[in-house]
């Protein structure tokens, strides 16, 4: 359900569920988890994305638009 929005990437601040994450893998949609509070507050901001506390409550006029999306490791963290 979540694709059919349109999602090609979904970030969660807090972890998924086995379920969830089988399904989305199953899905070839990257997952992005455990983004604090204020990241994801920043990234909805940049993005013009909608937070949601649901995958039910996702619909295309929430996704957010990026242009690259690429994980950058500092030191020992990502």
């Amino acid at each position: 359900r979540v694709k059919d929005t349109g999602a090609n990437l979904v970030i969660c601040q807090w972890g998924f569920d086995d379920e969830a994450n089988h399904l989305l893998m199953q899905n070839d949609l990257p997952a992005v988890r455990w983004v604090g509070g204020p990241e994801i507050e920043l990234i909805a901001i940049a993005t013009q994305g909608r937070i949601v506390p649901r995958f039910e409550d996702l619909t295309a006029d929430k996704l957010g638009k990026a242009g690259i999306v690429r994980e950058v490791s500092f030191g020992t963290t990502r």
